[in-house]
Protein backbone atom coordinates (compact mmCIF):
# COMPACT_ATOMS: atom_id res chain seq x y z
CA UNK A 1 0.00 0.00 0.00
CA UNK A 2 2.75 2.49 0.83
CA UNK A 3 4.35 2.10 -2.31
CA UNK A 4 1.12 3.04 -4.63
CA UNK A 5 -0.82 5.50 -2.33
CA UNK A 6 -1.15 9.19 -3.44
CA UNK A 7 -2.28 10.40 -0.15
CA UNK A 8 -2.68 8.78 2.69
CA UNK A 9 -4.45 10.60 5.62
CA UNK A 10 -3.54 10.16 9.16
CA UNK A 11 -5.70 10.99 12.26
CA UNK A 12 -3.03 11.40 15.47
CA UNK A 13 -5.12 10.10 18.50
CA UNK A 14 -3.07 9.78 21.81
CA UNK A 15 0.00 9.88 23.00
CA UNK A 16 -0.40 7.16 25.82
CA UNK A 17 0.67 3.72 25.33
CA UNK A 18 2.11 0.41 26.49
CA UNK A 19 5.62 -0.27 25.17
CA UNK A 20 7.23 -3.79 25.05
CA UNK A 21 10.84 -3.94 26.94
CA UNK A 22 11.91 -6.39 24.79
CA UNK A 23 11.94 -4.84 21.46
CA UNK A 24 9.72 -1.54 21.70
CA UNK A 25 6.47 -2.31 20.05
CA UNK A 26 3.40 -0.13 20.73
CA UNK A 27 0.29 -1.14 21.85
CA UNK A 28 -2.94 1.16 22.23
CA UNK A 29 -4.03 -0.59 24.99
CA UNK A 30 -2.52 -2.32 28.39
CA UNK A 31 -1.76 -5.99 28.00
CA UNK A 32 -4.53 -8.35 28.75
CA UNK A 33 -7.20 -5.45 28.55
CA UNK A 34 -8.79 -7.19 25.35
CA UNK A 35 -6.95 -10.53 24.50
CA UNK A 36 -6.40 -13.15 27.13
CA UNK A 37 -2.69 -11.65 27.51
CA UNK A 38 -1.73 -11.67 31.05
CA UNK A 39 -0.03 -7.78 32.69
CA UNK A 40 2.90 -9.40 33.60
CA UNK A 41 3.71 -9.40 30.08
CA UNK A 42 7.41 -7.14 30.17
CA UNK A 43 5.40 -4.11 28.90
CA UNK A 44 5.75 -0.56 30.10
CA UNK A 45 3.29 2.66 30.23
CA UNK A 46 4.55 5.25 27.88
CA UNK A 47 2.98 9.21 27.90
CA UNK A 48 5.22 10.49 24.89
CA UNK A 49 6.35 13.64 24.35
CA UNK A 50 6.47 16.33 21.29
CA UNK A 51 9.72 15.57 20.79
CA UNK A 52 9.66 11.52 20.53
CA UNK A 53 5.93 12.15 18.23
CA UNK A 54 7.65 14.78 16.18
CA UNK A 55 10.74 12.18 15.57
CA UNK A 56 8.37 9.04 15.01
CA UNK A 57 6.27 11.27 12.60
CA UNK A 58 9.80 12.40 10.54
CA UNK A 59 10.74 8.50 9.96
CA UNK A 60 7.61 7.62 9.08
CA UNK A 61 7.44 10.03 5.81
CA UNK A 62 11.30 9.38 5.25
CA UNK A 63 10.59 6.31 5.32
CA UNK A 64 7.65 6.24 2.81
CA UNK A 65 9.52 8.68 0.81
CA UNK A 66 11.99 5.92 0.24
CA UNK A 67 9.22 3.73 -1.17
CA UNK A 68 7.23 6.48 -2.76
CA UNK A 69 8.50 9.72 -3.48
CA UNK A 70 5.25 11.63 -5.00
CA UNK A 71 3.40 10.41 -2.17
CA UNK A 72 1.53 13.15 0.57
CA UNK A 73 0.65 12.64 3.91
CA UNK A 74 -2.37 14.98 5.27
CA UNK A 75 -2.51 14.38 9.21
CA UNK A 76 -5.36 15.38 11.36
CA UNK A 77 -5.50 15.70 15.55
CA UNK A 78 -8.47 13.31 16.35
CA UNK A 79 -10.85 16.42 18.10
CA UNK A 80 -12.00 13.38 20.68
CA UNK A 81 -11.15 13.51 24.02
CA UNK A 82 -9.48 10.93 25.85
CA UNK A 83 -11.80 8.78 28.16
CA UNK A 84 -9.14 7.47 30.73
CA UNK A 85 -5.84 7.88 31.39
CA UNK A 86 -3.03 5.93 33.50
CA UNK A 87 -1.21 8.05 34.88
CA UNK A 88 -2.45 9.91 38.29
CA UNK A 89 -4.42 13.18 36.86
CA UNK A 90 -7.93 13.91 36.17
CA UNK A 91 -8.30 12.68 32.71
CA UNK A 92 -9.24 16.11 31.60
CA UNK A 93 -5.73 17.62 32.56
CA UNK A 94 -4.53 14.40 30.35
CA UNK A 95 -6.96 14.79 27.59
CA UNK A 96 -5.27 18.62 27.25
CA UNK A 97 -2.08 17.12 27.18
CA UNK A 98 -2.55 14.63 24.80
CA UNK A 99 -4.45 17.03 22.04
CA UNK A 100 -1.48 19.68 22.59
CA UNK A 101 1.19 17.13 22.13
CA UNK A 102 -0.37 15.95 19.01
CA UNK A 103 -1.03 19.11 17.37
CA UNK A 104 2.53 20.70 17.97
CA UNK A 105 3.79 17.44 16.59
CA UNK A 106 1.74 17.68 13.42
CA UNK A 107 2.91 21.45 13.29
CA UNK A 108 6.84 20.97 13.64
CA UNK A 109 6.82 18.19 11.07
CA UNK A 110 4.40 19.82 8.45
CA UNK A 111 6.60 22.84 8.20
CA UNK A 112 10.13 20.10 8.28
CA UNK A 113 8.40 18.22 5.34
CA UNK A 114 6.04 21.13 3.97
CA UNK A 115 6.12 19.26 0.19
CA UNK A 116 5.18 15.82 1.86
CA UNK A 117 3.33 16.73 4.51
CA UNK A 118 0.16 18.75 4.66
CA UNK A 119 -1.98 19.52 8.49
CA UNK A 120 -5.86 19.46 8.00
CA UNK A 121 -7.57 21.30 11.13
CA UNK A 122 -9.93 18.91 11.93
CA UNK A 123 -9.31 19.23 16.03
CA UNK A 124 -9.77 23.05 15.45
CA UNK A 125 -12.85 23.35 13.36
CA UNK A 126 -14.48 20.70 16.00
CA UNK A 127 -13.23 21.80 19.23
CA UNK A 128 -12.86 25.73 18.54
CA UNK A 129 -15.50 28.00 20.31
CA UNK A 130 -16.31 29.85 17.68
CA UNK A 131 -19.48 27.52 16.96
CA UNK A 132 -20.54 27.40 20.31
CA UNK A 133 -20.00 23.82 20.88
CA UNK A 134 -22.40 22.42 18.35
CA UNK A 135 -20.25 20.31 16.58
CA UNK A 136 -19.61 17.81 19.80
CA UNK A 137 -22.10 15.33 20.63
CA UNK A 138 -24.36 15.19 23.92
CA UNK A 139 -21.70 13.22 25.73
CA UNK A 140 -19.03 15.69 24.77
CA UNK A 141 -16.64 13.25 23.37
CA UNK A 142 -18.70 12.53 19.10
CA UNK A 143 -18.82 14.45 16.34
CA UNK A 144 -22.37 15.57 15.60
CA UNK A 145 -23.70 14.96 12.31
CA UNK A 146 -23.19 18.52 11.22
CA UNK A 147 -19.54 18.95 12.12
CA UNK A 148 -18.45 15.97 10.14
CA UNK A 149 -20.15 17.17 7.34
CA UNK A 150 -18.85 20.84 7.81
CA UNK A 151 -15.71 18.98 7.98
CA UNK A 152 -15.85 17.24 4.57
CA UNK A 153 -17.19 20.15 2.52
CA UNK A 154 -13.82 21.83 3.64
CA UNK A 155 -11.61 18.86 3.10
CA UNK A 156 -12.89 18.28 0.15
CA UNK A 157 -13.18 22.10 -0.71
CA UNK A 158 -9.43 21.87 -0.52
CA UNK A 159 -7.99 18.85 -1.27
CA UNK A 160 -9.94 16.89 -3.74
CA UNK A 161 -8.71 17.45 -7.16
CA UNK A 162 -12.20 18.62 -8.64
CA UNK A 163 -15.43 20.54 -7.35
CA UNK A 164 -17.92 17.26 -6.48
CA UNK A 165 -20.57 18.00 -8.27
CA UNK A 166 -23.54 18.37 -5.36
CA UNK A 167 -21.12 19.78 -3.45
CA UNK A 168 -20.15 16.52 -1.74
CA UNK A 169 -18.55 13.83 -2.59
CA UNK A 170 -21.13 10.86 -1.88
CA UNK A 171 -18.47 7.99 -1.39
CA UNK A 172 -16.20 10.40 0.45
CA UNK A 173 -19.04 11.23 2.89
CA UNK A 174 -20.39 7.52 2.70
CA UNK A 175 -16.91 6.38 3.93
CA UNK A 176 -16.65 9.27 6.52
CA UNK A 177 -19.59 8.10 8.33
CA UNK A 178 -18.66 4.65 8.50
CA UNK A 179 -15.72 5.40 9.77
CA UNK A 180 -16.84 7.62 12.12
CA UNK A 181 -18.46 4.60 13.27
CA UNK A 182 -15.42 2.84 14.33
CA UNK A 183 -15.13 2.55 18.30
CA UNK A 184 -11.91 3.56 19.28
CA UNK A 185 -9.82 1.17 21.79
CA UNK A 186 -10.28 3.09 24.82
CA UNK A 187 -13.81 2.67 24.75
CA UNK A 188 -13.10 -1.05 25.15
CA UNK A 189 -12.01 -0.29 28.63
CA UNK A 190 -14.85 1.96 29.27
CA UNK A 191 -17.59 -0.70 28.40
Amino acid sequence: MFETLDVLIFTLGLTECWRATNDGAVFPLPPGAVASETRDSGCEFVNFTVAEVVRDLRRFLDKLAEVNKPARVILTVSPVPIIATYERRHALVASTYTKSVLRVAADEVTRSHNRQCFYFPSYELIVGNFHRGRYVDKDLRGVTQEGLDHLMRLFLRHYYDRAPETGHNAAALREADRMSKIVCEEERLAG
